[in-house]
């Protein structure tokens, strides 16, 4: 298991992952690392407000399963979320490769 920080806040994942891309989108204010789907998820202060990043793609403590295959799920999940709007949930902004 590997310790990590960003903007403060400490996280636990499986390897070490450079998460610097998430500067653009604001501060970390919340690392939701207890997941074993192979995702992470983030909490960000934006200009905007505040926003939910949910990343597939790096290895993380709880999943030891193909990170390809954590990809692929995310992504499928585009679609269902997209066609389930409403105001009880997340607003959905866009999809980033």
């Amino acid at each position: 298991m590997n310790y990590q920080k960003i903007d403060g806040i400490e996280f636990k994942m499986g390897k070490e992952f450079d998460f610097s891309f998430l500067k653009k989108y604001g501060k970390v204010f919340k690392v939701f690392d207890d997941q074993d789907s192979g995702n992470i998820c983030f909490g960000i202060e934006s200009q905007g407000g505040r926003i939910f990043v949910k990343f597939a793609g790096a290895q993380t403590a709880e999943y030891d399963g193909d990170i390809s295959k954590a990809i692929e799920r995310l992504k499928s999940t585009v679609p269902v979320y997209d066609s389930i709007k409403h105001t009880s949930l997340i607003k959905y902004i866009r999809f980033l490769n």
